[in-house]
């Protein structure tokens, strides 16, 4: 894969110093006991526990010769590490909440790295090896830097292969509940993509509810609470709700477990499944909360009735305008209704992938500081054309998402200062209009420079 990204030796040396300096301020209050869980960031939490989970199931499973069921969870925890926490603090670590939250989020992410590169050095040698020499120039730095420069490095190892593997650390309050929080989250989301994908919705075009079904008060509260801005950044939509009831939105059965009852009941299987099938609601959840009935005579234990919840749309709302899907445990409704206000921000989103399009064909990097604008698209005879009516909605009503979005404000072409250079402009279509999309920056800044060898490039290839 080629690299795209430029080496920014400004934006590269304030980083390293604000990681630096977070993990300096973090072992000082972690040796004094004054660091506060309520002030970590859930994700933060989150994957600390995680890790705390991975290191120790490694040591055990390799203390008893169990080298087989260990590379399936480094390859989990890998995939989660990529896909929740990188993922879904994208703006942190963009800086989007300010440089403490983003030095925090930075420090978090190199522990995790460098504790998974020790665990993981045994099974994939090289690789490890590689990652942690790019960590162990930080941590060079960072002892220098403590230490005004004086001291010397010996305390960081040349290899990973010299360091201890990494100690079991005894459990975290909480760390039990946050893991399985964050697995139902990522339950939840999956399930509210999978009603997207069914009903042919984009994630480009907002919801307006999405509510959560699910009997445990605890996870109901995660989810409203710190794990609400990803379920809602996530799935898009405007509102999340929750419910604890499953029969306001489901409808109960039960199904015998046929493989484990066969050889259970012989011939008296057909019966005792005509009388599971027909067991009342109070029955299923009777079963659900004791673990065993009593069906035609044979006592049934867990897992040999299957309990299936088939999703119902609540009194007065036709099947169209929602949808749910689930995994048997968390139970996620979508209102499908489209209005006028939710497909102008489904709208904005697109003006926001344009722009983000044409600022990564122009060679430009988030460090990059310019100017928006947008202009009227060149008409047939080539002259200039009004921007269409649904252009001008959306700069004008979404402005303030717009400017979150895209870090500055889109405005008219005819407000540029005449010092700005163009850089970059491309005529985009979003809602069956067109508009001529436009990218300026002050001279001599980095991103004129960047579009400028982005320009030399192409032409050379």
């Amino acid at each position: 894969m080629e690299a795209q990204e430029r080496f920014n030796p400004g934006a590269t040396q304030e980083a390293a110093e604000q990681l630096i300096a977070a993990a300096a301020a973090e072992a000082e209050a972690a040796a004094a006991g004054q660091t506060s869980s309520s002030s970590v960031a859930v994700l933060d939490r989150w994957i600390a526990a995680a890790v705390r989970s991975l290191t120790a199931f490694v040591r055990t499973e390799m203390e008893g010769y169990r080298l087989y069921t260990v590379v399936p969870r480094l390859v989990s925890f890998i995939d989660q590490l990529t896909n929740i926490y990188v993922r879904y603090n994208r703006k942190r670590l963009k800086g989007g909440k300010g440089r403490a939250d983003c030095a925090a989020c930075l420090t978090t992410l190199f522990q995790v790295l460098l504790t998974v590169t020790k665990v993981m050095a045994p099974f994939t040698p090289f690789i490890c090896e590689a990652m942690y020499q790019n960590l162990r120039r930080s941590l060079v730095a960072a002892q220098q830097q403590q230490q005004n420069g004086t001291a010397a490095v010996e305390a960081v190892p040349a290899s990973v292969h010299w360091c201890d593997m990494p100690p079991v650390v005894q459990e975290h309050e909480g760390d039990a509940r946050i893991q399985a929080s964050v697995n139902r989250m990522q339950a939840v989301i999956e399930a509210g993509r999978l009603v997207r994908e069914k009903n042919n919705r984009g994630l480009k075009q907002p919801v307006r509810k999405v509510t959560v079904v699910h009997p445990d008060p605890d996870f109901l509260a995660d989810i409203t609470g710190e794990l609400s801005e990803y379920v809602i950044g996530e799935l898009n939509t405007l509102e999340l709700d929750t419910c604890s009831d499953m029969l306001a939105y489901a409808e109960l059965a039960a199904q015998p477990e046929w493989q484990l009852l066969g050889k259970k009941l012989g011939k008296d299987m057909g019966k005792v499944a005509a009388a599971v099938k027909a067991l009342s609601v109070d029955d299923i959840l009777g079963y659900e909360k004791s673990g065993s009935i009593t069906v035609a005579g044979y006592e049934l234990g867990p897992g040999e009735i299957k309990v299936v919840r088939n999703f119902k749309p609540p009194a007065g709302v036709a099947p169209g305008d929602v949808d749910a899907a689930g995994d048997g445990e968390v139970l996620v409704v979508m209102d499908l209704v489209q209005q006028e206000d939710l497909v102008a921000q489904g709208l904005a989103r697109e003006v926001v992938n344009r722009y983000q399009r044409l600022r990564k064909k122009a060679g430009l990097t988030v460090t990059d500081v310019v100017d928006l604008y947008f202009a009227p698209a060149a008409a047939a005879d080539g002259q200039a054309a009004a921007v269409g009516e649904l252009i001008s909605k959306i700069m004008s009503a979404q402005s303030a998402y717009l400017k979150e979005s895209l870090g500055v404000s889109v405005l008219e072409l005819s407000t540029k200062p005449e010092d700005r250079v163009v850089i970059a402009e491309e005529v985009q279509s979003v809602g069956g209009e067109e508009f001529m999309a436009v990218i300026a920056a002050a001279p001599g800044s980095s991103a004129v420079t960047a579009a400028a060898k982005a320009v030399q490039n192409m032409s050379v290839n």
